[in-house]
């Protein structure tokens, strides 16, 4: 029990991180000499002092961490050597460092990644290339099947990628979802990376098991520019997935206005119909996304199509309570039948 106006004792880790961060050689050496146990003291996340220097220290702090005995093969809570984190952080003497004294180029974290996805997720291209020399798959796949230039796509780490593509990297292989790295750039808007992708060959209109294209990826996030790129290189805006959902139906049922905006100037058909015979109009009611039914219903969709339940979006604006939306499709349907 801590007495009254007696300091809170502060944890060895703590003093090693913020002596290794302030690169205070004079602090880190008086706590090695006091018998710290390097490979045992640990934070939070698992991480060592010598995890923390890989990370963000010197190359002298972590040459004297090492000499002190700090093991380089030890891994944090996620499977991680300080490798991996010097290869985040993109700090080239540490990693190279390292990887003199022995320490392991192919060693996977527990998501089954080597160093070279971190070096790939920090757009570090020098030590990409390293890796690679060292003997790392371009094409290795982690737990989830995705590659480092999925990773790259991922991240929008433009150069990055063109180096993978230039040392072979597959640009059509799929990770567990059956996405290949188009999906990665289209979804996250990664625009940069997107266009060098088309420009390679990637295939725009590229469908996975259940009929999910770039498209629809970037649809369903809300990548205005995305859509924009896709459509220009002959992605096929009315293009289904297996239950007959489009694009709009994506950016239409989750809100997306500006991707709705988007694919109606392209030209996407705004009575599709898909899943339960709903339209984009339909799935926009059932959210309460009213802005978007706004603007569909402003380039002629259809109020009174019936899905296959026999509801109208009327019908089912009611249903689901949206008073605004209610009154929106009674005076389009109003017009409708006028005409």
């Amino acid at each position: 029990m801590k007495m009254p106006g007696e300091k809170e004792k502060v944890p060895l880790i703590d003093l090693l991180i913020t002596a290794i961060i302030d690169n205070d050689m004079k602090t880190m050496k008086s706590l090695l000499s006091k018998g710290f146990k390097l490979n045992e003291v640990k934070d939070k996340k698992g991480w060592t002092g010598l995890h923390w220097a890989a990370l963000s220290g010197t190359l002298e702090i972590v040459q004297e961490l090492v000499k002190a005995g700090a093991s380089f093969k030890i891994q944090d809570s996620s499977g991680e050597t300080p490798l991996h984190k010097a290869a985040f952080s993109g700090n080239r003497t540490v990693a190279e460092y390292l990887l003199s004294q022995g320490a392991e180029p192919l060693a996977v974290n527990g998501s089954e990644e080597t160093p070279l996805f971190k070096a790939v997720s920090g757009g570090h291209v020098d030590l990409v290339q390293m890796f690679l020399e060292k003997g790392d798959s371009v094409n290795r796949k982690n737990s989830k099947g995705s590659t480092p230039l999925h990773r790259a796509a991922f991240e929008g780490r433009e150069a990055v990628a063109d180096i993978l593509l230039s040392s072979g990297a597959d640009m059509e292989s799929i990770d567990q979802w059956g996405m290949t790295p188009i999906f990665d750039a289209a979804g996250k808007g990664k625009v940069g990376v997107l266009q060098l992708l088309i420009e390679k060959g990637a295939k725009v209109n590229y469908t996975t098991h259940d009929g999910t294209t770039p498209l629809h990826a970037a649809a369903a996030h809300g990548r205005k520019d995305s859509i924009s790129i896709l459509a220009e290189h002959g992605a096929e805006v009315d293009k289904p997935d297996t239950v007959g959902d489009t694009a709009l139906h994506e950016a239409a049922g989750r809100g997306r206005i500006e991707a709705v905006k988007e694919l109606l100037s392209t030209g996407a058909s705004v009575d599709t119909v898909g899943w339960l015979r709903r339209t984009s109009l339909h799935l926009a009611v059932a959210e309460g996304r009213s802005e978007v039914a706004a603007v569909l219903l402003a380039h002629g969709a259809d109020p009174t199509l019936r899905d296959s339940l026999g509801q109208s979006p009327l019908e089912v604006a009611r249903k689901e309570g949206h008073r605004i939306m209610v009154e929106m499709l009674e005076q389009a349907t109003a017009r409708e039948a006028g005409q």
